[in-house]
């Protein structure tokens, strides 16, 4: 593997052990694998696609904590959405989420995995 898994958990949804790195260290940079709009614990998404882009980057948030990052960190995003005509309120969500300084973001529509609306990968960076 060229990144260091750095993350302490292995990554999991609705009890079940994913074949991912939660997180993956680079250099000064940190890829977290992609988190859904739905509790971990029940695996299902609840809410719109607001709440749902909420939901993932609490996600994210707690990701990002177990190697000592936060939302700041955060560069880029890349966003699913599977419909688009929720466009409208995730870009609500994330002018919410990071209204100064918001990091580069890439949205596709794409038919999601498991019951969500949203999920979100991100990259962040820290120097040491």
């Amino acid at each position: 593997m060229a990144g260091t898994m750095f993350s302490p958990s292995q990554g999991s949804f609705a009890g079940a052990k994913l074949s991912a790195s939660r997180v993956v260290r680079a250099g000064n940079f940190y890829f977290v694998s992609g988190q859904a709009g739905a509790d971990p614990e029940l695996g299902i998404g609840q809410g719109d696609a607001r709440a749902q882009t909420f939901q993932a980057f609490r996600n994210v948030e707690k990701a990002l904590a177990e190697v000592g990052l936060t939302l700041k960190d955060i560069v880029k995003v890349n966003v699913h959405i599977d419909d688009p005509r929720d466009f409208v309120w995730m870009n609500l969500a994330m002018g919410e989420l990071f209204p100064t300084n918001p990091p580069a973001r890439t949205t596709v529509c794409a038919k999601a995995v498991i019951d969500t609306k949203v999920e979100v990968d991100v990259i962040a960076y820290k120097e040491d």
